[in-house]
């Protein structure tokens, strides 16, 4: 039974010289009906003392933390969305912030107009700089994050921040795709709820992020050749999803054939359930993968 208000969940892994930030931005937070449940990943770095410290001495707000042995991001999603108790929760990384009126913000818009009609609301990244990441969402009461991936509403691509109904995570992580965890990418949750709902759209910033190095939001094309593994059987889900356009269908297969080459795993590029896209992405993938390949300098021999 989940409880009104926001949990504000955070991954992290030896991020301490990042996570004050975090925390600070937290502490001026113009509304402290929230909770901030920090899921650590098994972090050797001193992150649980500091923590520690700021529970002891912070009464503006509760701080859950939780430290595990390092097993993952699909883990440390497991874990927060097991002990979240309230009716929303946002995900806002180690080396991300949230705006002063960031929690009054979600709570007060999902008051006004949020019901479980619903699957949650999306809205605004900004860079440290103070520019918006992407384009402002279409002027629409609620969109569709399937349709968001597929170019309905012809937006550019572009990070933004998702506030879900707990529950409906917990109904997501039920579905076998993710039961392995295997080459889990949290953006695939949400496509997965929004099989069934929309999420009401806010143009409003929702948190600030820069992005770090090694972390989950490096630059996708050298992820691409570093660990191909999980875009691959992220175009395996992508082929799923319903309601989509033959180009999409295409572009995916495209990416999945570039993917199986230099994941090692081309015997997969036919037997996979993309049928006849298969044959007509052949080439174009095969020529991604080179590009890929040249232009990021892949480590797999």
């Amino acid at each position: 039974m989940t409880e009104p208000g926001l949990t504000v969940f955070t991954s992290t892994y030896n991020r301490k010289s990042l996570l004050k930030r975090a925390y600070d931005a937290l502490l001026i937070q113009t509304c402290r009906d929230f909770i901030w449940l920090i899921v650590d990943d098994g972090s050797t770095d001193g992150t649980n003392e500091m923590v520690q410290q700021w529970t002891e001495e912070n009464k503006e707000f509760q701080i859950v933390y939780l430290w595990k042995e390092n097993r993952g991001f699909y883990s440390t999603y497991m874990t927060a969305i097991k002990y979240c108790s309230t009716e929303l929760i946002v995900g806002v990384d180690s080396d991300d912030w949230m705006p002063q009126d960031g929690v009054e913000t979600i709570l007060k818009f999902w008051k006004e107009k949020g019901s479980t009609a619903y699957g949650g609301i999306i809205g605004l990244d900004y860079a440290a700089d103070g520019s918006m990441i992407g384009d402002l969402l279409p002027e629409l009461e609620h969109i569709n994050l399937i349709g968001l991936l597929t170019g309905r509403y012809k937006l550019h691509n572009g990070d933004r921040t998702h506030v879900v109904r707990t529950e409906l995570y917990r109904e997501a992580l039920k579905q076998p795709f993710f039961q392995s965890g295997k080459c889990f990418e949290p953006h695939m949750l949400y496509l997965e709820i929004s099989r069934k709902y929309d999420f009401l759209v806010l143009n409003h910033c929702l948190k600030t992020v820069e992005y770090q190095e090694g972390g989950l939001t490096a630059t996708t094309g050298q992820r691409y050749v570093s660990n191909p593994d999980n875009f691959l059987e992220m175009r395996k889900y992508y082929i799923t999803l319903p309601d989509t356009s033959l180009a999409f269908k295409f572009r995916t297969a495209v990416h999945f054939t570039a993917e199986a080459f230099l994941a090692h795993r081309s015997g997969e590029i036919f037997c996979s359930g993309f049928g006849c896209y298969a044959i007509l992405a052949y080439i174009p993938g095969l020529l991604l993968n080179f590009c890929l390949r040249f232009r990021f300098d892949s480590p797999k021999k």
